[in-house]
């Protein structure tokens, strides 16, 4: 089956016929780039904070670079810019706007790589409810009696760990090299203190930085940054939360198993 972009007014992308990218949410890079604060940004789109940081750590997950680097600081501080990349998205985006004839020539003048633009795409077409989603591509397969064991390159040289049957390895015709989408649910996503070596079963250890936590009466949602502008969600206890002392700018290692990873393809 062949896949194709649709361009329509007013101008969203659509991929399956499936809306990707919004005015609302190129509104928000826009404002991003512009204010240099999330938190001012979905003020002035408006939408709540919630919802565009989702937005942000989405697009940040299923793109091959960031889109948008935040440092930390708290609710009312630190600060967001979008990457060259991301601006060169808002610009492309923008041309497209201006232009819808010269489709061609604009992506050859802002410099995108189509290929690695259709990435972003087919990830954003997904739906799950798996919090955390990251695109990926397969560099090595090891293959067993019963299961493979896959490794997936996130960004810049971070790996993660995923071990499938090989039934689904052949029905899902993976090999090296194959563009996929690595599935993690956030209560599966174990954290351990980050400034000690830990050691546990478990096959994928992250280290990341906390920035940004969301506290409720039973259960807590923390996020950590990692390299190359991706973001990883836990879901713990308020009595874990409490125990490691988690709070912004704390370093923790995200631990989750090999079978805890789903591998799915872009559509």
């Amino acid at each position: 089956m062949t896949n194709n972009i649709n361009i329509a007014a007013p101008l969203w992308f659509l991929f399956s016929g499936r809306e990707l990218l919004s005015e609302k949410v190129m509104e928000l890079l826009r404002e991003i780039d512009s204010q240099g604060s999330l938190y001012k940004a979905a003020a002035s789109v408006p939408v709540s904070y919630k919802t565009a940081w989702d937005i942000v750590d989405r697009l940040n997950n299923l793109s091959d670079q960031p889109v948008v680097i935040s440092t930390t600081g708290g609710r009312n501080g630190g600060g967001s810019r979008l990457s060259e990349y991301g601006k060169s998205l808002l610009k492309f985006y923008s041309s497209l706007e201006r232009s819808y004839e010269n489709i061609r020539s604009t992506f050859i003048g802002d410099n995108i790589d189509i290929n690695e633009f259709m990435r972003t795409m087919k990830g954003l077409c997904m739906k799950t409810s798996a919090r955390n989603q990251f695109a990926g591509v397969i560099t090595k397969i090891t293959q067993g009696m019963i299961s493979s064991e896959i490794i997936v390159d996130i960004c810049n040289g971070i790996k993660i760990t995923t071990v499938i049957t090989n039934e689904s390895t052949k029905n899902l015709a993976l090999s090296e090299g194959s563009d996929v989408i690595v599935l993690v649910k956030a209560p599966s996503v174990i954290l351990f203190p980050g400034d000690t070596q830990t050691k546990c079963s478990m096959e994928n250890m992250l280290l990341g930085t906390v920035t940004e936590t969301r506290i409720g009466q039973v259960n807590s949602e923390v996020i950590l940054s990692l390299p190359g502008g991706k973001t990883i969600t836990s879901v713990v206890t308020k009595r874990s939360f409490d125990n490691l002392g988690i709070k912004e700018g704390k370093k923790l290692y995200a631990a989750f198993g090999s079978t805890q990873a789903i591998v799915a393809l872009p559509m």
